[in-house]
């Protein structure tokens, strides 16, 4: 859906190891820290970041995510 998140904290998904899909399309996120994805390395199968304001992102801020199956990037 449509929201306005513009940033997201690296502490947001600390200890939260039961979460296997996330959606962030058609936001306004612009940049994420370094350890934003800390506490999903071995649940998070696919992550949705679709149309947002992506400028630029490290491919290693994915890199402990063991289980990933599917990243979306487009329209960014």
């Amino acid at each position: 859906g449509i929201n306005s998140i513009k940033k997201l904290n690296k502490i947001t998904f600390s200890n939260n190891n039961l979460t296997n899909s996330l959606d962030f399309s058609d936001n306004e996120l612009t940049n994420f820290d370094e350890f934003i994805f800390n506490g999903l390395e071995n649940s998070l199968e696919t992550l949705y970041l679709s149309s947002n304001m992506i400028e630029n992102i490290k491919i290693y801020y994915f890199k402990s995510l063991f289980k990933m199956k599917r990243l979306e990037l487009a329209y960014n």
